[in-house]
């Protein structure tokens, strides 16, 4: 006998922890394989928080879909809701072969529990998502703009002011570039409201993973962030920032009818926002077919949404928030961003279901190749599923380079403790004809010196029949192309055994150079 549906209303929750506690349930019920983030910050209660991925579908799919929750903090009482109604309708039960959902939510935990739609460092996080080390773009309008969008009082006059000089500003220039001052992203006033950061925030550097995680070797992969606070109450909109042109637009195109695209006005080159997040997953998931949206479900009207969010900041910077006039600013955040009714929850929910099932009805129409015929040897993140391979190549690592025998049991457990906690490193294999042919693990060590991470190569390892094939070298090239693209990396090492003079000679053939220092170590009784 079939489950009875769930009410959409019963679905969400009036806190962080409420919300999270339900989906965590949902997730077990629905038989997911569960990942949890921990951030570095507590929620107003002192509790942890966390950005949890979770997936479901076969470990080795191709097509993708992600569907987000929580990039605006206190958003994620709607996305977060969706969610679980998803898990709880048995979405499970609905995917097409070869094709995984995989659910984040709360990318920005700390805002959810904080009531805020920013980062604990004021940033807006659906800004932060460029380019760090290149030139921050200019907002020379929102410079302009600045004390009438963050005012230092809350008075009836000053807002007053504060709307009259938006409003002759779009009068004057047009809605394009209206939209471009007061909502297009600025990185020269961390206090302001569309703070974009000048460095990969907490959870930019966590999604990024989940996407690699998840990501690699899919030949389509496709992202869902469920927003609210703008458009007609209830009604969910699909929105897009790609050109026409390109084969995001057109894969959006494919799947939905009905896709807003926001583009520059022809002629200009202007983009209307920086740092989203749509055009960053587009180019994380390179060379698989990807396209990235919001799904934006209407509240309030908009100006009562720009008041809260403006008492918000103020709130942050001038005002106390642990205090009548605090907690009242909070709840009229939440009021907002999420409508406590039934209809709209209702609404909410069914359209989200709408947009999640167009998806993977047309997500196979995509042809992908049979695994086998996938040109060549690829490498990827190494998942929990792995483990039993990667114990075995420690093991026979540790006979072969040192004569050592180590403890099967303690091995497991140990590889199995990394591949669950992200923040002990992460594991890359090549996967060549169905299985694991080679791997090596990556520790972080920080460099006060420098300031920024060593990524430690450890545990290189390529099994004995696919030895003399390139495989390390594909494992090497893939870890620098990923310190690479991350600011916060400053350089690679290793350890290499006296003796290992062939593991030498490539090490320094791939531009890795001999260093002054020894390793000295002291083992401690356990």
């Amino acid at each position: 006998m079939n489950a009875p549906a769930p009410a959409p209303a019963a679905c969400f929750s009036r806190s962080y922890s409420g919300a999270r506690s339900a989906f965590l349930a949902a997730c077990a019920t629905a038989g997911a394989e569960l990942r949890s983030h921990r951030h570095p910050l507590a929620g107003p209660d002192g509790a942890p928080l966390f950005l949890d991925e979770a997936r479901l579908g076969p470990p080795d799919a191709r097509r993708i879909l992600f569907l987000a929750s929580g990039t605006h903090g206190i958003e994620g009482f709607c996305g977060s809701g969706i969610q679980t109604f998803l898990l709880r309708s048995g979405v499970a039960r609905r995917l097409p072969a070869g094709t995984a959902l995989v659910l984040v939510h709360a990318v920005n935990p700390y805002g959810f529990a904080w009531l805020r739609r920013v980062n604990e460092d004021n940033v807006d996080l659906n800004r932060n998502f460029l380019d760090h080390r290149e030139s921050h773009p200019e907002n020379p309008d929102y410079d302009g703009l600045y004390a009438a969008l963050n005012p230092e009082c809350l008075d009836e006059g000053t807002l007053g002011a504060s709307l009259a000089a938006l409003r002759a500003f779009e009068s004057e220039r047009g809605s394009a570039a209206s939209y471009r001052a007061l909502s297009g992203g600025q990185y020269r006033h961390p206090r302001g409201v569309q703070y974009g950061g000048r460095e990969p925030a907490w959870s930019n550097r966590v999604l990024r993973g989940v996407w690699e995680r998840h990501a690699a070797g899919a030949e389509l992969a496709v992202y869902v962030d469920l927003h609210s606070g703008l458009g007609p109450s209830g009604v969910g909109l699909l929105l897009q920032t790609a050109p026409k042109e390109s084969v995001a637009a057109r894969l959006a195109a494919a799947l939905w009818e009905g896709v807003i695209r926001a583009e520059p006005a022809p002629g200009s080159d202007a983009a209307l926002a920086s740092g989203l997040i749509g055009p960053a997953f587009v180019a994380a998931c390179a060379p698989a077919a990807a396209t990235g949206l919001v799904l934006e479900f209407g509240t309030r009207d908009m100006l009562q949404v720009v008041l809260a969010v403006q008492a918000d900041n103020w709130l942050q910077h001038y005002g106390t928030r642990d205090s009548a006039e605090g907690r009242a600013i909070g709840e009229r955040m939440r009021a907002a961003f999420f409508l406590e009714e039934d209809d709209w929850k209702e609404k909410v929910c069914r359209r989200a279901e709408e947009v999640v099932e167009r998806a993977l009805a047309g997500m196979p129409a995509f042809d992908v190749a049979p695994r086998e015929t996938v040109a060549g040897p690829r490498v990827r993140p190494a998942r929990p599923a792995d483990a039993e391979v990667l114990a075995g190549f420690n093991l026979a690592m540790a006979r072969e380079t040192e004569g050592l025998a180590l403890d099967p049991g303690t091995v497991r457990t140990a590889v199995s403790a990394f591949l669950a906690d992200p923040a002990r490193g992460r594991w890359l294999v090549v996967e060549s004809a169905g299985e694991i042919a080679a791997a090596l693990m990556l520790t972080y060590e920080w460099s006060d010196w420098r300031g920024g991470f060593f990524w430690w190569i450890q545990n290189v390892y390529v099994r004995p029949s696919e030895r003399r094939r390139g495989h390390y070298r594909r494992l090497h090239d893939q870890v620098r192309s990923l310190a690479a693209r991350d600011p916060e990396v400053c350089g690679l090492r290793l350890y290499v055994e006296h003796e290992n003079a062939a593991a030498q000679a490539t090490y320094c053939a791939l531009g890795m150079a001999e260093t002054h220092y020894r390793v000295y170590e002291e083992l401690l009784a356990r």
